[in-house]
């Protein structure tokens, strides 16, 4: 009998503490001006503090002197000192409909079944200070040309316009795409943009979407802009393709504020729905003169500086050390590659890794490559590292220009293992050792008993096995070592072995891209980890891997499915960086999984 009554006894305190929660219930009206200019806009909010959870929707229906508009609703909820408080904002845009003092009426409010009324406010509408004459119409034909604009759009209320900066540049050298869109027309839902399409160009996105106003003919738009790093990959005309941009603009037809359903549902009366789109644009691509190509120049095109840097100067043999090397300016930094390092005979090297930070400057692509080279002495002594030549060509003033490093002082001094030099020194000598050896031990053989009676161990073919064993160990460590070499020396095979590798690494970033809602970073993640991919398995350059150049190398190489699977996966990480709703975690998912699986198809093609 304890519980219930206890039970009834806590539920009768929750109770009266909840029916206690929203006790107080206030209604106030506000407005951010008492005072505007004509053509101006004034923001109307209703606040209701306590329980405003069974509110009916708020109707303010037509009123007098004012165009009413819903820029929809906030809560608040907190807890002070020991009790809830709640509160809900209803914001109207009211645009006046004339000049001189205009009120703004009371309204009253049902809830829980008592009425509260909101207070009246008024606003002072200014007329605009322009001098009037032939050329410029009164306020009431200003008015009356107001409403006919409402109800029917003007083609130069909405435009999209794409341009670059300059249309005729080098190969590699960046051009700038501005994707423009002005309107001077209220929308009823977020732009949807579609991309150009952007065949023969590798592609930078610059940022979001800026916002801004812009005088254009002498009309003032508010401006929506988008601005992209193209980098041309062949020479020839070069045309970007037609941007296309879908918005739902307000015809007027309602000045309901609170058709909110109607108006975020496009095609159910709640506004027109209309697709813009720009001209193509042509870009002119030169070839990169061929006087004065220093025989090192790999591609690079703009303005760099090269440093070099070991982690230490003094070692010892088989110790390694790290040279880094730092290129760094404005360009297209992801094509850099490393400069070409000369053989050492006194050195065994390979390259380790690189690194980059790609930067953003005023609209110019940039930022800091970083390769690392490691170097291993193999006897002692005093050594120079040779300097490094970095050649490029800089558009600017149309001529190539080569940087070079200083020469770096390497101390090597013996090591102080004493089996470095055994390592080191592992000969073709130590065979033929082996192999006397076991010529001189079968000596022995004709003095063993019978085969039946010998134990084991006296068994020729168990002492051929045992003394055989070296070698075989050794074949197999030289087998290692020489692969091992191979990985080091030969590029092409080291890419096709740590292919799937790399890829499988890129994904789980991306994977981790994913939960951390990251849309930008997953969708570049991704696009990185396909073109890398392919790029490994046959040993291409990622610069310029432009879908043309995917189907041509995969001719005969890859079946058309798979490599139509790859060309869809990029297209689609492409518009998920660009298009709303590309940061979707249900398509987000869907892409990881598909590209997951493509990697693991082109796998079993080996």
């Amino acid at each position: 009998m304890r519980k219930p009554v206890v039970l009834a006894v806590v539920m009768f305190f929750v109770i009266g503490s909840c029916s206690a929660l929203f006790a107080e219930t206030t209604v106030n009206a506000k407005v951010d001006r008492t005072e505007i200019s004509e053509g101006e806009s004034v923001q109307y909010t209703i606040e209701i503090k306590g329980d405003a959870s069974s509110l009916p929707a708020l109707d303010l229906g037509q009123l007098p002197d004012w165009q009413v508009y819903s820029s929809g609703t906030s809560s608040n909820y907190s807890w002070i000192n020991g009790r809830a408080e709640q509160s809900k904002q209803y914001n109207f845009m009211l645009s006046p409909t004339r000049t001189g003092r205009l009120n703004i009426p009371a309204f009253r409010l049902t809830i829980g079944g008592k009425s509260y009324d909101t207070p009246q406010l008024s606003v002072v509408v200014n007329p605009v200070a322009i001098p009037q004459s032939r050329n410029v119409p009164s306020t009431r034909a200003r008015q009356r040309a107001q409403t006919s604009t409402q109800q029917q759009l003007s083609r130069d209320d909405l435009l999209l316009r794409c341009a670059v900066n300059r249309d005729t540049v080098y190969v590699n050298q960046q051009v700038t795409l501005s994707m423009k869109f002005y309107y001077r027309v209220r929308l009823l839902a977020n732009p949807e943009p579609r991309i150009p399409q952007r065949t023969g160009f590798w592609a930078e996105d610059l940022g979001q979407w800026r916002s801004d106003q812009e005088t254009l003919n002498g009309r003032d738009y508010n401006l929506a802009e988008l601005r992209t790093a193209l980098f041309p990959t062949a020479p020839g005309t070069q045309t970007i393709g037609s941007a296309e941009m879908n918005v739902v603009i307000d015809d007027g037809g309602s000045n309901d504020p609170f058709s909110f359903f109607n108006q975020g549902f496009p095609g159910y009366g709640g506004g027109r729905r209309l697709t813009l789109k720009s001209d193509p644009v042509k870009v002119v691509t030169l070839p990169l003169p061929e006087g004065g190509k220093p025989t090192d120049f790999g591609g690079a095109v703009g303005q760099y500086q090269m440093t070099t840097l070991v982690d230490k100067n003094k070692i010892e043999v088989n110790e390694p050390l790290t040279l880094h090397i730092k290129i760094f300016g404005t360009g297209n930094i992801k094509s850099v590659g490393i400069p070409k390092v000369p053989d050492l005979p006194d050195f065994r090297t390979y390259q380790a890794g690189d690194d980059e930070k790609v930067e953003k400057v005023n609209y110019q692509l940039g930022g800091t490559k970083t390769f690392d080279q490691v170097f291993i002495p193999k006897r002692a002594g005093s050594y120079l590292l040779p300097s490094l030549r970095f050649s490029f060509f800089d558009p600017q003033a149309r001529i190539y220009k080569t940087v070079t490093s200083e020469q770096i002082q390497v101390e090597v001094a013996p090591s102080k293992d004493r089996y470095a030099s055994q390592v080191q020194n592992v000969q073709t000598n130590r065979i033929d050792l082996t192999a006397k050896d076991i010529r001189y031990l079968k000596t022995s053989l004709g003095e063993l008993r019978s085969r039946r009676s010998a134990p084991i161990s006296a068994s020729p073919w168990f002492l051929i096995v045992m003394y055989m064993l070296p070698v075989l160990g050794y074949v197999v460590v030289l087998t290692r070592q020489r692969h091992k070499e191979r990985l080091l020396s030969d590029v092409g095979f080291r890419r096709l072995r740590q292919a799937r590798k790399l890829a499988d690494s890129r994904l789980a970033k991306a994977k981790s891209l994913l939960a951390a809602a990251d849309a930008n970073s997953f969708y570049s993640e991704i696009n990185r980890s396909l073109i890398d991919y392919f790029a490994d398995r046959y040993n291409l350059p990622t610069f310029g891997l432009t879908a043309d150049k995917i189907r041509e190398y995969a001719v005969g190489k890859q079946s058309d499915a798979l490599v139509g699977q790859l060309l869809d996966l990029l297209q689609q990480c492409d518009f998920g960086r660009f298009a709303p709703g590309g940061s979707e975690k249900t398509l987000m998912t869907l892409l990881w999984e598909n590209a997951k699986r493509l990697i693991v198809e082109l796998e079993k093609t080996r």
